[in-house]
């Protein structure tokens, strides 16, 4: 799983409809910040196709683990799924079909402690990100273990670049790294850190919380790295220059606490939980709203401190709703925003595809994981 995961001339887009293309299309995404005060949801700019659906009832070699055990997906050069499974990978066909499980526990070759698929490479290497055991296993397509990456301990999120170059988050506090989320991996070797300014007096000093990034790259070797507890997403080159940064509406509704236990008084914060970019540079969005009812998808529970915490009954779905709002950065205008209230929760976007998709976690009749997949395609290009 991923933060994955844009000088510039300020520009003010007020009340945008989603849906509609800005009148006046102005290239600022490359000059200035791209700021969008409000976004308006609509009904059907998004259309939802169901692709396929993975897992099987009961124990047979198809099966999922428990949904929490489902990390991320990516999509292979021949149409096959590779899940994340906790110590290890389930591979699907197109139409769903298990195909083949690689991995077991451990800290040996191919084995996992904990398990995130997160880019297909240019050589068809699956690339599959372990960071309690702090490396990146390239995998072929032939399902044979190719080669092994060392990284650094403590990486958080990961996104692929090319066979040899990836980028992750991280809070590193020593050396030039200190101080900035983002790392470029070459080899074995972190050739640079960037993502924010050394020389901004206003910078608030990084820590392992401010640090956290959604990552995702760009056809183009952009990097992109979204905010998790802001609608901010920032574009950089992989040298560590900063291309222009998406503003959207606040996520702090005015009951946000300090990071920390869920309680009455610091509910679950609205936030971002995932990003792509498009093959047109359009960077989509998808969002975690805290519902109305939240409360009512948490028990109360007694901490090993004695005190009181409030936990998930049933899973995200209970306390948060979605919405995908897809931006046209060349133009600073919202392409389409739409609430994506499916049966489950929307866990993220599915990598290494040319269609934009979800997954989907849900339990089939025995109450067995079932993970579907939905591609998503905008109204205006159909």
């Amino acid at each position: 799983m991923t933060g994955s995961w844009l000088t510039l001339a300020m520009f003010m887009v007020g009340g945008l409809s989603a849906c509609r293309p800005a009148v006046e299309e102005i290239n600022l995404f490359a000059e200035g910040t791209c700021v969008l005060p409000e976004v308006v949801p609509c009904d059907d700019c998004l259309l939802l196709d169901l692709a396929t659906r993975m897992g099987t009832e009961g124990e047979r070699p198809g099966f999922l683990v428990d949904s929490w055990g489902v990390t991320d997906i990516v999509l292979d050069g021949q149409g096959r799924y590779w899940l994340g499974q906790e110590d290890h990978v389930k591979v699907y066909d197109s139409v769903g079909e298990f195909v083949t499980s690689l991995g077991r526990g451990g800290e040996g070759p191919m084995e996992f402690r904990s398990v995130h698929p997160f880019y297909v490479g240019p050589s068809g290497n699956i690339a599959v990100f372990d960071p309690l055991n702090a490396r990146i296993s390239l995998i072929n397509p032939n399902f044979s273990l190719s080669r092994e990456i060392v990284i650094p301990a403590f990486t958080r999120g990961m996104a692929g670049l090319t066979d040899d170059r990836y980028v992750f988050s991280a809070w590193m506090p020593t050396g030039e790294a200190a101080g900035h989320p983002i790392h470029l991996l070459a080899g074995e070797q972190v050739v640079s850190s960037f993502g924010t300014s050394h020389n901004d007096p206003n910078q608030e000093p990084l820590d392992p919380f401010t640090a956290d990034r959604i990552l995702a790259t760009s056809m183009s070797e952009h990097v992109y790295a979204a905010h998790q507890a802001e609608y901010a997403v920032e574009a950089w080159t992989p040298d560590g220059t900063r291309v222009g940064r998406l503003s959207g509406p606040t996520l702090d509704d005015g009951q946000r606490g300090p990071p920390g236990p869920w309680s009455r008084d610091n509910p679950p914060w609205h936030g971002v939980r995932d990003i792509h970019v498009d093959q047109d540079d359009r960077v989509w969005v998808l969002l975690e709203y805290r519902k109305s009812d939240w409360l009512t998808g948490v028990v109360e529970t007694i901490q090993p401190d004695g005190t009181v915490g409030l936990h998930l009954v049933d899973g995200p779905q209970r306390i948060y709703r979605f919405r995908i709002d897809v931006i046209d950065t060349k133009t600073c205008s919202v392409d389409a925003s739409q609430w994506i209230d499916l049966t489950n929760v929307v866990a993220s976007f599915v990598r290494g595809r040319d269609r934009v998709a979800v997954s989907e976690l849900v339990y089939g009749r025995l109450g067995d994981p079932i993970v579907n997949i939905w591609e998503i395609a905008l109204e205006s290009l159909n």
